[in-house]
């Protein structure tokens, strides 16, 4: 498995090849030179572990982890999710079941808003419905904006980029039917955690 890995020879001392897994801020270096660092892995990976880098040479364990810890990405603090935070748009913290969750429920909410507001309504009583349609019409839209752009920033990506891949996506949809949009949505639904964003 691993037989693209060869021994060299710096200063005298000889260099080992490191795989640095990661999780919730724990980081773990495993010496692919041992026999038994596919089973290392495999079992780190059942309790959660990602592989978080490319192959590190270095003398040791701890050096490794410097060398990889000297050249990663500063770590982005993540802001949990809240109805509150993502209204605000100031959450990176939501990833994908959860969105999966919200969106679903918010379509269904748009669909119904939609349905009393297009229903033909004449009394008094049902006018007030449809009022009432139009306000959490405009309520939902704007919350199932904000799910995709705390989804987007979770990606990790800048909030202010989902802007400019939503106009895009827009002008595709006058000539794709919606096939843009759809799209854009498997990508924040499929698209896993950025590594940088800390977990807590």
């Amino acid at each position: 498995m691993y037989n693209f890995i060869f021994y060299n020879y710096h200063c005298g001392r000889l260099m080992n090849a490191y795989q640095i897994l990661m999780k919730n801020g724990v980081y773990v270096a495993v010496n692919l030179m041992e026999e038994t660092a596919s089973t290392e892995i495999s079992t780190l990976s059942k309790q959660g572990f990602n592989i978080h880098s490319d192959v590190i040479e270095a003398t040791t364990k701890e050096l490794a982890l410097d060398i990889f810890k000297a050249n990663i990405s500063p770590s982005t603090k993540r802001v949990e999710f809240s109805i509150k935070s993502a209204l605000l748009f100031k959450t990176n913290g939501l990833q994908r079941l959860p969105y999966l969750g919200y969106s679903v429920l918010c379509f269904v909410l748009v669909i119904v808003a939609l349905f009393v507001l297009f229903a033909g309504i004449d009394s008094l009583a049902e006018g007030f419905l449809v009022l009432l349609a139009v306000v959490s019409f405009f309520i939902l839209t704007w919350f199932g904006l904000s799910l995709s752009v705390a989804r987007w920033k979770n990606c990790g990506n800048k909030g202010w980029y989902y802007a400019i891949a939503l106009i895009i996506t827009l002008v595709l949809d006058t000539l794709l039917m919606g096939v843009a949009g759809f799209v854009l949505w498997l990508y924040l639904l499929f698209n896993p955690q950025d590594s940088s964003i800390e977990n807590t």
